[in-house]
């Protein structure tokens, strides 16, 4: 279930990219940027399991991150309803793929 959306996500991600390291392209980000840190050990965990996707941390942080929040709304109906609705508001585009997902594995939950 979770790797192979991580799976698919840096494979899209390492696709998207243009030009210089792989990643998001410029294009699609820029405008929000988030800076982890982490002690030695962590760093060290972390660049572990980006190297076992063969990837970089930061496209490895990026579908971790999504995977999370995926599996987080799709355990609570009331928060995914809540923050679809803010996200729509906001202009978000209602066929963005991580509903689907989100929504199926409501469906394998429950």
């Amino acid at each position: 279930m979770g790797k192979s959306y991580i799976e698919n996500r840096v494979q899209t991600i390492q696709s998207n990219r243009r030009v210089g390291k792989v990643g998001l392209s410029s294009q699609a980000v820029r405008c929000f940027d988030i800076k982890v840190r982490f002690t030695d050990e962590e760093r060290l965990f972390f660049e572990s399991c980006a190297d076992f996707f063969g990837t970089s941390k930061s496209v490895y942080a990026n579908a971790i991150m999504f995977d999370s929040l995926i599996d987080i709304l799709a355990s609570s109906p009331e928060f995914y309803h809540q923050t679809k609705a803010k996200y729509l508001e906001q202009g978000g585009d209602p066929s963005n793929p991580m509903f689907n997902e989100i929504n199926n594995r409501m469906r394998e939950d429950g």
